[in-house]
């Protein structure tokens, strides 16, 4: 299928050299105005001010969880940045053994303070790095947390437990972006500079194009437009896949278009069936999150 380059848009050829890689490929491209606005968002990241955002990264003391400690720090962070790192210690069963409970807690406690410290070392000092040790269930707690910390960014580990064992156990993670009225990064890999843009011409998919082009973290990635326009989320599913393997991607950011709760598990979404199939990061974007970084009145003031 043929690729639509960045000759095919009319763009100055000065401008060109400022983004890596830029096409549409799929079923069917997406209107130029999407590739447009990616192009113009991204351009103008360079302009502005930036509004430092705020980041809550759920840590479980695993080695998953640590990979998303690596990918957020290889990260480049504008000044002013927040990231919280947060542990969530179950406590269903303190009140019914809580000597046996209390030797985890204080381990997962140790395991925190090194996360937030290992963090702070890989980054620079002008971002700021909390920690919080929460009891109660998993979810609910990182959901109330992300709400207090006003959060831009959601980020986690995945366990890769594949569509049959989350389906049976559980996934944070998928119920996480079930759930959540904000971006959430899943992280699978220590890199997040190889992106597959999935766009299927949705509100939620006009949002991912608008996060990636006003955060300064996407600004040196690789991004590749890929059309599901049209398409089934099954038959989406396997045709992103296929396209992230072959472009050896490692963070596929795509919308999720299908409202949260009873339409969500009634009707299925793009996201829901990626969650537990990707090899790679996945950030998933919610069409109403807030996403933009730039700051108008400082572009007008200048």
């Amino acid at each position: 299928m043929a690729k639509a380059g960045l000759d095919d848009y009319p763009l100055r050829p000065e401008e060109r050299g400022e983004w890596p890689i830029l096409w549409s490929k799929g079923p069917k491209d997406p209107p130029r105005r999407a590739v447009r606005t990616l192009w113009r968002a991204t351009l103008t990241t360079t302009l502005v001010a930036v509004r430092a955002p705020r980041v809550l990264v759920a840590y479980d003391g695993t080695d998953k969880a640590e990979i998303a400690l690596e990918a957020v720090a290889s990260l480049g962070w504008p000044a002013g940045t927040c990231i919280r790192v947060v542990a969530v210690r179950d406590d269903h069963l303190r009140l019914l053994r809580p000597l046996v409970d209390e030797q985890p807690f204080v381990e997962l406690e140790e395991a925190l303070l090194w996360a937030a410290n290992h963090l702070a070392a890989d980054l620079p000092s002008n971002v700021a790095i909390e920690r919080r040790l929460l009891r109660g269930a998993a979810l609910p707690a990182i959901v109330a947390e992300a709400e207090e910390l006003g959060a831009d960014l959601v980020v986690l580990g995945s366990r890769n437990r594949g569509p049959m064992r989350s389906a049976i156990f559980g996934s944070v993670g998928r119920d996480l972006v079930a759930r959540a009225d904000r971006p959430v990064l899943i992280a699978r890999g220590d890199r997040l500079d190889r992106v597959l843009l999935a766009h299927d011409g949705s509100d939620a998919a006009r949002t991912a194009v608008r996060m990636l082009g006003s955060w300064p973290v996407f600004s040196r990635a690789t991004v590749k437009l890929f059309s599901v326009a049209h398409t089934q989320p099954g038959s989406a599913t396997g045709q992103i896949l296929t396209a992230a393997a072959l472009d050896e991607t490692n963070l596929i950011v795509l919308g999720s278009a299908v409202a949260h709760g009873l339409d969500w598990r009634l009707h299925g979404d793009l996201a829901d069936g990626l969650v537990p199939r990707t090899h790679c990061s996945l950030l998933v974007v919610p069409a109403s999150a807030r996403v933009e970084l730039t700051l108008a009145e400082a572009a007008r003031s200048g």
